[in-house]
């Protein structure tokens, strides 16, 4: 990982166009844009002009923070074993911020007039699922991960809880993904419900995990 991995360096210059774009349109954009959308899709919060620049800057952040951690993590050793799954999900999650930022400047310009309310869940459901196939091939680290105390703790609870939790996030990401199809409230509150059940059975089957090698431990003890 010495090198610059290509993948982000092509992002990472297309981020950087994304940005010097958004400070020369800034000027034609409106004196308010959304910034925040309720679960019917209606714009509840504005933002003044220059926040476009902030929200353009957020995935060249995060395609800089995305190739300078493995160097930084601990477990940087554990980054070669699991790269082209790192690569991928932090690429994924760089091309959403983007996506977010110019269907943003899209609506603000009256260019396109989305369903933000199915357009977002779908688009984070799209994520989860990537994210959950992925997932359970993720090695032990500090950085990318379910970072619990139990999975940082143990490299058997790392491992096992990420398999658990990767079928859960595909499960997640599918009922997102299906709530195009139904009502808005529907798909606010199951958003919401999985979002709690991932993080709830996820936490939950991980400490059960490490009570069981912790009793395991101390039998070989005694």
């Amino acid at each position: 990982m010495k090198k610059i991995d290509p993948v982000f360096a092509v992002l990472g210059a297309l981020s950087i166009v994304q940005l010097a774009a958004s400070i020369a349109i800034c000027p034609s954009l409106p004196e308010t844009i959304p910034f925040h959308w309720n679960a019917s899709g209606q714009v509840d919060n504005w933002a003044s002009r220059p926040w476009s620049i902030l929200l353009a800057a957020f995935p060249l952040v995060m395609i800089v923070l995305a190739a300078v951690i493995p160097r930084l993590d601990p477990k940087s050793e554990n980054y070669e074993r699991h790269w082209p799954s790192y690569r991928l999900i932090m690429a994924m999650v760089t091309i959403l911020m983007a996506g977010l930022y110019w269907m943003t400047i899209a609506i603000s310009l009256d260019l396109w007039n989305p369903d933000v309310s199915r357009v977002v869940p779908a688009a984070i459901g799209v994520l989860f699922i990537v994210i959950g196939n992925y997932l359970p091939r993720v090695r032990h680290n500090y950085t990318l991960g379910i970072r619990l105390p139990w999975t940082l703790a143990s490299e058997r609870v790392w491992t096992k809880t990420h398999r658990f939790g990767g079928a859960l996030f595909m499960i997640v990401g599918l009922v997102l993904v299906a709530g195009v199809f139904i009502s808005p409230t529907a798909r606010f509150v199951s958003l919401i419900f999985g979002l709690a059940v991932l993080i709830g059975a996820t936490s939950f089957y991980s400490w059960i995990l490490w009570k069981k090698e912790q009793r395991g431990e101390k039998k070989n003890t005694d």
